[in-house]
C-alpha cells in the first residue's frame, strides 16, 4: 500500500512536469511503459513514475483537478521528503 499526498492542481502535460522536476528527478515511465530518452512523451497520461536519488515516486491523476504523489508504504524519511518536495513543486508558488 502506498502513502499518498494529494494536491489540488489541474494535471499539467508530461513536458511541464519534467521541467518542474528538473533537479529533483526524471520521468522514466508513463502508464507502465518506459519513456525512451529523446522520444517525445505521449499527449495524455494517467500514471507517471519519477526516478529520484532517494527512490521512485508515482504521480497519479485523481480526477480533472487533482494529482496524487505516491510512495511505497515503507518509504524512508529521504523519500518522504522528496514526495513532499514534488507535491510543493506541482502546486507551484502561492499567489
Amino acid at each position: 500500500m502506498g502513502l499518498e499526498r494529494v494536491v489540488a492542481v489541474v494535471p499539467p502535460s508530461i513536458s511541464e512536469i519534467a521541467a518542474k522536476l528538473a533537479g529533483i528527478g526524471m520521468v522514466v515511465m508513463v502508464d507502465n511503459q518506459f519513456l525512451a530518452p529523446g522520444k517525445p512523451p505521449p499527449a495524455t497520461w494517467n500514471d507517471l513514475r519519477v526516478k529520484t536519488p532517494a527512490g521512485t515516486v508515482s504521480i497519479v491523476r485523481r480526477g480533472p483537478d487533482s494529482l496524487a504523489v505516491v510512495v511505497f508504504g515503507n518509504a524512508d524519511d529521504a523519500l518522504r521528503g522528496v514526495q513532499e518536495r514534488i507535491a510543493a513543486v506541482l502546486i507551484g508558488p502561492k499567489i
